[in-house]
């Protein structure tokens, strides 16, 4: 049912010959020739800020980020480094109340 309805609402134009699909605008505002449309300008210049943006914070990551992190790796090894270097276990005395088996498990 909802097919026949839209079919007979749009048989009128594309019957009619005075009108055209293409020509039909709607409620949007001509530009005049010569002239640059306010919005697409607009558009234009958001996308090119987003452009530089976007290549300033990549190279932000590649020159800043990137070699900040390889200098905060190489400083943890080295800490880490000396720290072994001087570590040692010291073996724990063997005390009398500790690893006490009194229950008989697994027999």
């Amino acid at each position: 049912m909802a097919s026949r309805f839209a079919t007979s609402r749009f048989m009128g134009l594309l019957t009619t010959p005075s009108r055209s699909c293409c020509s039909r605008r709607g409620f949007s505002a001509q530009v005049p020739a010569g002239k640059v449309n306010p919005l697409l300008a607009e558009q234009e210049a958001i996308e090119e800020h987003a452009r530089h943006a976007a290549q300033l914070w990549r190279k932000i990551s590649l020159y800043v980020a990137g070699p900040g992190i390889l200098l905060t790796a190489w400083n943890a090894y080295r800490i880490a480094s000396e720290h072994a270097a001087h570590h040692h276990e010291e073996e724990t005395p063997p005390y009398p109340y500790l690893r006490l088996r009194t229950k008989m498990h697994y027999e």
